[in-house]
């Protein structure tokens, strides 16, 4: 597919008058993502500004709330957008998206686009949100879920685990299929799956790994990186395991590095929003990220508002390039992530993010007013005490509530070097108060953060 045809190809005015998400179609989009990820990253960038004019004439025209802001920011219908202008477009943020959803969404989806249907996040940031998609938004997240699969070769007849957040109460029995679901399912015949709760004890859900023995597992970082300890503490392998799959979570190298202990096996992460769909892939070849182009227009910013250099860290902002149901247009993410330099495995269509850094929520302050991404690795505390796993909260600049996981309380001595080495791996004397768990309550949708703040810092 050449540039011109992909103008064609993703242009709301040129969708076929009655949507058909078929398989051929699928596959069709699966071959055209295959054949971005390797044009010029110029040629790239002037696809994605025709697209997103498009998409800012439509919210102009359909959106109460883009037709306010897009007008005091000097927007004019038939205005020109290159990089330069999209910089002037106002913000979108999380608060807005939360109190103005029935301004935001547009009056008129384009029929063509298919049904439109609601989405609500679990809320994991304390703010859950709604979000309108259409069929063509759920197509492109199929046709991005299989390019993934294919991207990392992964061999479609062996078995597939995966261990997610389920709704409802904890389900402590494990799911059979006959294949790996969809949307992989609808265009592969592929091996069996399997289908576990991620909010059971870790310890389960390794037993239940060992007796299914599967080829490829998919789960959350923290819930990896908990069975990953739990199997090397009891000496046990998975000996057919090729790969590891993560997503929705921050992957942190110590859970990389716990995976190549236990398991010897890599992991490839995958970095998405629920409301926006795929953001960016892990490379194939290395451990940093590409974004996915052909779906989001990616701007990691710095506090001043502009574009951050290879190296930079800055905040995560994205456009949503096939959403004309509930448009985000810079979209501010509250992650945080730091640019790369280009690959060198030739997709120069899709720019390198090096690393998700952190949420927003994730930044300590320290009582000087000072902010920054903590790291406590396992190894700081796990040789200390029979923890399996801890949590730490950030109550006040100087202080930590601890939530542990361990089936007795701590020694004096215990406590005393866990102080020592968490304020040691932390670089401040912070203070620490201890609650014991028999286990780690998770939110709804399963996530897991070990560190997090509940002190306002300076914005």
């Amino acid at each position: 597919m050449s540039a011109g045809d992909y103008i064609s190809y993703v242009r709301h005015v040129r969708w076929p008058p009655v949507w058909n998400d078929n398989v051929s179609r699928l596959m069709a989009t699966v071959q055209h993502l295959e054949q971005v990820q390797r044009w010029p990253a110029d040629v790239v960038v002037e696809n994605q500004m025709l697209q997103m004019r498009g998409l800012v004439e439509h919210t102009a025209a359909t959106c109460p709330y883009y037709q306010r802001t897009l007008a005091e920011a000097g927007y004019t219908t038939g205005d020109p957008i290159d990089a330069e202008s999209w910089r002037q477009l106002p913000i979108l943020t999380r608060d807005d998206l939360q109190s103005q959803y029935e301004q935001i969404k547009s009056t008129a989806p384009p029929v063509e686009h298919g049904e439109v249907t609601e989405t609500k996040t679990s809320g994991s940031t304390g703010q859950p949100i709604t979000v309108q998609s259409t069929t063509v938004t759920r197509h492109f997240w199929a046709a991005m879920t299989i390019f993934e699969h294919y991207w990392h070769q992964r061999d479609y007849r062996g078995k597939l685990c995966a261990i997610r957040p389920l709704t409802g109460p904890i389900q402590s029995e494990p799911k059979a299929t006959q294949n790996w679901g969809p949307p992989l399912a609808r265009v592969l015949r592929t091996g069996p799956g399997g289908l576990l709760d991620c909010r059971l004890d870790p310890q389960v859900l390794l037993d239940w790994l060992v007796k299914e023995n599967p080829q490829y597992v998919l789960t959350l970082p923290s819930t990896m990186g908990a069975i990953a300890q739990c199997a090397i503490d009891r000496g046990i392998e998975l000996p057919n395991l090729l790969n590891i799959s993560s997503y929705a979570e921050q992957l942190k190298p110590e859970v990389r590095e716990l995976c190549r202990q236990a398991f010897n096996v890599v992991v490839t992460d995958m970095y998405s929003a629920q409301e926006i769909g795929y953001i960016a892939l892990q490379c194939s070849k290395h451990e940093h990220y590409h974004v996915t182009s052909p779906v989001v227009y990616v701007e990691v910013l710095d506090e001043q508002g502009g574009s951050c250099a290879p190296g930079e860290i800055g905040r995560v902002v994205v456009t949503s390039l096939h959403n004309f149901a509930s448009p985000l247009i810079r979209y501010e993410l509250l992650d945080y992530a730091e640019v790369g330099e280009a690959c060198s495995c030739g997709r120069a269509g899709m720019p390198v993010i090096k690393r998700i850094v952190g949420r927003q929520r994730n930044l300590i302050t320290l009582p000087d007013g000072t902010r920054y991404w903590p790291v406590l690795y396992a190894s700081a505390w796990s040789a200390i005490a029979p923890i399996r796993q801890l949590q730490l909260i950030q109550k006040r600049p100087d202080h930590f509530h601890v939530n542990m996981v361990m089936d007795r309380d701590l020694t004096d001595a215990e406590r005393d070097q866990l102080v020592a080495a968490m304020n040691d791996s932390l670089g401040y004397p912070f203070t620490f108060d201890f609650e014991r768990r028999t286990e780690m309550i998770r939110g709804e949708n399963g996530k897991f953060e070990s560190i997090t703040t509940e002190v306002t810092g300076r914005s």
